[in-house]
C-alpha cells in the first residue's frame, strides 16, 4: 500500500469497510452502554481519514450522540493529503452529531523555524484532547445524571 493513496482509492475503502463489518457487533457491544462517544482522528492520510467516518457510521445505532474531533494536515505535507482530509471531513459530517476540526498549521507560535514530527504529533493530540474533554464538560453539564451512569456503567479492565 502506497502512503501517497487517496482516501478515495476504491479497492483499498472497500478493504477497510470490509474490515470494519468484521468488527461492528464488537465495536456495538463495547459501546451500547455510552452516554456520550467521542472520536479522535487525524485527518489526511489513510488511518483517521477512513475510519473516523466508519467508526462514525457504526456508533450512529448506538443511542448516544457521537463527537468527533479532527486534525487537518500541516500545508507542507501537499495536496493529496489536504484533499483526503477535506473529503473524510464531509464523510464524518454525515454521522457525528458533532464536529470540530483542528488546522495543525495553526498549533505552533510564528517565529517557530523547526519543528519535531514529535513535537507535531503531541501538540495535535494534546489539541484533540482537550477539545474532547471540553466537549464532554459541557455535555455532562446539561445532563448531570449522565456522568453517575457513566461511573455505574463503566468496565474496569
Amino acid at each position: 500500500m502506497s502512503s501517497c493513496a487517496s482516501y478515495r482509492d476504491e479497492g483499498l475503502a472497500l478493504m477497510i469497510s470490509r474490515i470494519f463489518q468484521s468488527y461492528e457487533k464488537a465495536i456495538v457491544k463495547s459501546l451500547q452502554d455510552a452516554d456520550l462517544i467521542i472520536i479522535m482522528a487525524g485527518m489526511g492520510w489513510l488511518t483517521g481519514t477512513m475510519t473516523a467516518p466508519l467508526t462514525a457510521k457504526i456508533c450512529r445505532g448506538i443511542n448516544a450522540p457521537v463527537v468527533a474531533v479532527g486534525t487537518t494536515p500541516f500545508a507542507w505535507e501537499g495536496k493529496l493529503p489536504a484533499d483526503n482530509a477535506t473529503f473524510g471531513i464531509s464523510e464524518l459530517r454525515k454521522y457525528a452529531d458533532v464536529l470540530t476540526t483542528h488546522s495543525l498549521d495553526q498549533l505552533f507560535p510564528a517565529g517557530k523555524e523547526t519543528v519535531t514530527i514529535r513535537e507535531a504529533f503531541d501538540l495535535g493530540v494534546n489539541l484533540m484532547q482537550q477539545t474532547a474533554l471540553s466537549l464532554a464538560d459541557g455535555f455532562h453539564r446539561r445532563d448531570p445524571g449522565s456522568l453517575r451512569r457513566h461511573a455505574m456503567n463503566c468496565k474496569h479492565l
